[in-house]
């Protein structure tokens, strides 16, 4: 066996059994996702709503609820919500983001812009 052979076995794999070992014994992860933020923008009597969260483990869900007048006038299971909305009319704007370790939800209020998209 060569004096490089040796130096390498003796060096690196003692090394890279512990570093496996390491990485085997590293906990999983089990927080639930964090939502970063929340938004809905309107405009021409139209809304588009997104999420942007972290540490989710998957297979990822979304629900997004809305109420208009107490009433629940939508559900959508997509990652950024579109639709039609009633000029100057105020929704209260709920959404769900699920992984296999548990769910975040947060809330909004906007108000739906007739006019130019804010």
């Amino acid at each position: 066996m060569s004096w490089l052979s040796k130096f390498v076995r003796r060096t690196f794999v003692p090394a890279l059994a512990v570093v496996g070992l390491g990485l085997s014994f590293a906990p999983a992860a089990s927080a639930t996702p964090q939502l970063d933020w929340m938004d809905c923008q309107s405009g021409a009597s139209r809304y588009v709503c997104g999420v942007h969260y972290t540490g989710a483990v998957g297979p990822v869900t979304h629900r997004w609820e809305f109420y208009w007048r107490g009433n629940h006038v939508g559900t959508q299971h997509t990652s950024t919500a579109v639709g039609n909305c009633l000029a100057n009319q105020p929704y209260n704007v709920y959404v769900y983001v699920t992984d296999s370790t548990g769910q975040a939800q947060s809330s909004l209020v906007f108000v739906c812009n007739p006019g130019d998209w804010n």
